[in-house]
Order: C-alpha cells, then structure tokens, then sequence
C-alpha cells in the first residue's frame, strides 16, 4: 500500500520529509527556541497562528519577511537494499505586520504563513502485490501536501495584566500523489493494485484563540485552542490498471481511466499553553506544551474517485473505486522547552529544545510517513538596530529517527521487514522592521 499513506500523509513531511505534519515553527525567532516562546513573546509571525493575544505585546508597527530552507535526509531498506530520497530539500518563505489601532487597546496582524509544506520524492521500485502478486516495476512513488494560511488576527488587552486574542484564516491546499496505491477496506476490491496519480486543491476557514496573563512584569502565561481544519479538496486522478487487469480477466482491456477526485485531509484539534519567565535583566526562560488530537483526524483517511472515464473498467469495479486507508494515529503532547540571553544592546542569542512521541503506530509506518521525528534542536541570534530594523537567523536539527516495520499493518504487506531512517537540518533568516 503505497498511495494510500501518501494520500494519509500528504500532511506529513516538510519538504525534506522532516518536521511532520504541523511545521513546528513559523520563521527565525520561532525556531530559535524550538518553539518555546511563541506563545508568550511578541513575534509577528509565530503569535497569528500560536496566541493571537501576544500581539499586545509589540509596541507600534512592525513587518517581517523570512525564509526557512530545509534539507532532509532519509533511507528506506528493503530486502537488503536502500533507497534514498531523490530530492531532499525546500524552500518555505512566509510574511507577517502587524500594529495598534492608534492608542486603543486592540492591535491587529496580517500574515501568509505555511501550516504545513510537504513533498516527498522516493526512488525506488515497486514490488509484488495486489491480486495475482503483479507490480509496476520502476515507477514514482511521490506525494506532496501544502497548506497555506492567509490570517488577519486581532487582539484586545483588557487590562495590564490580560490580553485575548483570535485569528482567522483562509486556508488553500493542495494534494498531490504519483504511486501504486493498494485498495484497503473497499470490500469489492481490495488487494487491488492500481498505479495511481491524482491532483485536489481547495480553501477552507481557520480559527485561532488565545489568551496572555501577565501577573507581574516578569511572568507571562499564555494558553490557546485551534479547532479542527477540514480540508475538502477537489481535482482529478488518472489510474493506470494496466498490472492489474491480466489476474482480473480483463487482459486487453484499455487499462487508462480518469477520475473525479476528491481527497479529506483534517488538522486536527490542538491545545497549547505556555510560559515566559524573566529569570535576570539579561535571561528570559520559555517553555510551550501542546497536545493535539491526532486520533479524531487520522482515523481513517478516505480516498473517493467517482466518474469514471472507462465503460470496460467501469462494468468490472463500477465508475467510483473509493477506498478507506487506515492509520488509527495516537493523540500526543509535544513539549519546547528554550532560553533567550540579551548579549548586548543590539544583540541576542536564543536556544530551545522540543520533544514529542510519533503518533503513528509503528505496523502502519512507511517511507511516505514516517516523518514526524522525536526530538528537534534549535539555535538562534537576533540584532535589532537603532533604527529599527532586525535580522534573526536560526538553525534547527531534527535528530535522527528509525523505525523499523515487522509485519505491515497494511494489506499485501509490501513494506513487512523494511526500516525507515530518516533526519533533517534547517536554517531561517527573518528580516524585519519596527516602525
């Protein structure tokens, strides 16, 4: 079953099969510290989509732009051999102002930020499977996903001490896949192996809401909530049956069909809070813990084609093979923990560290989803000038990961006694200006 969790996981790797289905931060100083102070210190990228309500925290207008380039690296052994990754490598820019609405006590934000920037590439052959053990011998097995947020945030301080926040977001994704796709629960046919290509894009909405306290000028606690993200998604699959239709009985049929597609990819729910405390005039300590419901969105993942271009094909299996993938993932807490020192006037140094258990059962794991890594590293520096501008740069490594597969939850069992290792760096540059 290959397609199947590239369907199941396009919202998995980054584009270097890395930092998981949620990117883990949102531009330098975000990653500087792994994600700890997002939550509770101002940053015009990172707060729209973590807690809103730490927008109250900047003082006039500020704009920021950056870029995260990423380069992943990954092996997949099989039956003694091993296949690499044939790209490994991404680009992510993203964009963010935010400022006060005179002397009111509302700010606001706008951002274009990426939720997740997925793509994966694998070199390596397809093997018997499907009714009557057929294969489609050296063929693509890719995915991508990229969800792409466009938020307008607002936040109100209530008072001295308490600011709420909420941010709302139009999302465009898009699904796209190239690989043998096994069917799975379709009663009529599953084991059936088709090689299968499909594209969907769409938007959906977004709501974010948080809440900052700040019970002394040294402390600020932060807490937030993002719903579910339903990401109904249309296009167009082409499936090539060619394999297939010889054990079938259908030898000399045409085996090229077209499709509708539709695909339902769902982010799931995620609780976060967190806090910042400054320990000296120079050192301010963070730490961020998020739990997110992965059992409710990556249940069961549905893959409906319908429409279908050829009669021949139609009368065998009907004009709508859909099928149902299972991946039955764990909900999980994910943990950042960083520190930021003020070295001097214009300049700072930040450190972080994050952790979280994979939440995808290890007989379900294959090279198009095993990507969601352990632990993750990140090292961070800040100069912000006289006269306003800043630059942050980060660095993040994702350490490495294996797992290894005994017996494949998935049907045909193709990925049975097979290991996936996999491990990425990153590096972010943000550029920005307070005015």
């Amino acid at each position: 079953m290959r397609i199947g969790l590239a369907l199941a996981i396009a919202l998995s790797p980054n584009l270097s099969l890395a930092e998981g289905v949620l990117r883990p931060y949102t531009g330098a100083q975000s990653a500087g510290s792994a994600g700890a102070r997002a939550g509770t210190s101002h940053d015009p990228l990172a707060n729209p989509l973590t807690n809103p309500a730490a927008l109250t925290l900047g003082t006039g207008t500020e704009w920021v732009v950056s870029s995260t380039t990423v380069i992943g690296d990954a092996t997949f052994e099989r039956a003694g051999q091993s296949y690499h990754l044939n790209d490994g490598w991404g680009i992510i820019p993203e964009a963010g102002i935010t400022g006060r609405f005179g002397e009111t006590p509302v700010w606001w934000g706008l951002s274009i930020s990426a939720i997740s920037a997925l793509r994966s590439d694998w070199g390596y052959p397809d093997v018997a499977g499907g009714i009557g053990g057929i294969n489609y011998g050296e063929t693509g097995n890719e995915s991508q996903f990229l969800a792409l947020a466009g938020t307008f945030s607002a936040a109100l301080r209530v008072n001295e001490q308490l600011s709420i926040g909420a941010s709302l977001s139009a999302v465009y994704s898009e699904v796209g896949f190239d690989a043998p796709f096994i069917f799975q629960t379709n009663p009529a046919l599953a084991n059936a192996k088709v090689d299968l290509d499909m594209e969907t894009d769409g938007w959906a909405p977004a709501v974010v809401l948080g809440v900052l306290w700040q019970p002394t000028s040294a402390l600020s606690f932060g807490a937030s909530v993002r719903p579910e993200i339903v990401l109904e998604n249309e296009g167009s699959a082409k499936a090539d049956f060619s394999a297939q239709l010889p054990p079938l009985g259908l030898a000399g049929t045409d085996p090229l069909a077209s499709y509708h597609a539709e695909s339902r990819n769902v982010l799931p729910l995620e609780v976060g809070a967190g806090v910042t405390w400054q320990a000296t005039e120079k050192l301010s300590l963070s730490s961020w813990l998020a739990w997110t419901r992965w059992s409710e969105a990556y249940d069961v993942f549905e893959v409906n084609l319908s429409k279908g271009s050829n009669e021949a094909i139609n009368g065998a299996i009907g004009d709508s093979p859909s099928d149902g993938v299972p991946l039955r993932w764990k909900d999980r807490f994910t943990l950042s923990i960083g520190a930021e020192y003020q070295l001097a006037e214009e300049w700072a140094i930040r450190a972080g560290w994050q952790w979280s258990e994979s939440p995808i059962p290890e007989d379900l794991v294959t090279p198009l989803n095993a990507a969601i890594l352990d632990q993750s590293l990140g090292l961070g520096a800040s100069w912000q000038g006289q006269s306003g501008w800043s630059v942050d740069l980060a660095y993040n490594y994702d350490f490495s990961t294996e797992a290894h597969i005994t017996n494949s939850g998935y049907n045909a069992g193709e990925y049975s006694n097979s290991s996936v290792d996999l491990s990425a760096h990153s590096v972010s540059v943000s550029l920005g200006q307070r005015f």
